[in-house]
């Protein structure tokens, strides 16, 4: 590793959500990933970057990144054919948009 320690950069990114089916919607429910405990987690992560962003000094500006993914995922989460994992073309645009973020952040 040639880089400084403090050259090190964190991202964070938004979480999938995924469709209501045979264990998010059951009674009594089995998996607690609904769309609505997933949006909760995305923003208690968002907030976790705040708050160490606010409290690192300017360097932990740059060093702790949120990745917002859900405007590419969130119109698409009930799109899975195994209710679980997004179609392919999400994945691969979520991918190549996040490959944009972080090489651009690299060139800051």
């Amino acid at each position: 590793f040639a880089g400084r320690q403090d050259d090190i950069r964190v991202y964070m990114r938004s979480i999938h959500e995924i469709p209501i089916g045979e264990f998010t919607g059951s009674c009594p429910i089995v998996d607690w990933r609904t769309p609505v405990v997933m949006n909760g987690y995305s923003y208690l992560v968002e907030k976790a970057v705040r708050e160490i962003r606010a409290n690192d000094g300017i360097q932990g500006n740059k060093l702790v990144q949120y990745l917002d993914t859900s405007f590419l995922v969130s119109p698409m989460w009930d799109s899975a054919t195994d209710w679980v994992h997004l179609p392919f073309q999400v994945s691969l645009e979520e991918a190549f948009y996040m490959a944009s973020v972080v090489s651009n952040k690299l060139l800051d």
